[in-house]
């Protein structure tokens, strides 16, 4: 015959199992949302402006990134959806954090002296990558468009490189 306390010690024996398990496929998940993160956008990716799309409010509405030659310039959302330009991605690191180099052609990437030209390499970090695919909704162009939304969960609006 079975005592109280063995009862007792089977529900804790299931509670730590199912929590173990819960565990387990938090963990799996997470993973899986670094694996996609990770491979972001790739080389040859188009980044591209619609001016039918609104660039969301919660954005810096500039970014600065450095041309290959290292010299400053600016990318301004707001003129970059205007001109509808675009980027495309020449090369990026595997390395974290991610480094990209990115064609842009646009008329403009601002409207100032910051202004990057009508087409440019540049260099950009994680985070302003991550800000052009939030202001552009994805890789791609019109219908087939691709919108990356687990690269973006670390993705905080906060400007800058």
């Amino acid at each position: 015959m079975r005592s109280p306390g063995d009862r007792l010690h089977n529900l804790i024996l299931l509670a730590v199992g199912a929590a173990l398990v819960g565990m387990a496929a938090l963990s799996g998940v997470l993973g899986g949302a670094d694996f996609v993160r990770v491979s972001g956008p790739g080389v040859g990716d188009v980044v591209a402006f619609d001016a039918n799309v609104g660039v969301p409010a919660d954005l810096p509405t500039r970014l600065s990134v450095a041309r290959t030659d290292g010299t400053r310039c600016q990318l301004d959302l707001a003129v970059m959806q205007r001109v509808h330009g675009s980027l495309v991605v020449d090369a990026a690191t595997s390395d974290s954090p991610h480094v990209y180099r990115l064609h842009w052609a646009g008329a403009h990437s601002s409207l100032d002296s910051g202004d990057c030209g009508a087409a440019a390499d540049i260099v950009a970090s994680d985070s302003v990558m991550a800000t052009l695919l939030v202001a552009t909704g994805g890789v791609g162009v019109g219908p087939e468009k691709q919108v990356l939304p687990v690269y973006l969960l670390r993705h905080t609006p906060t400007g800058g490189e």
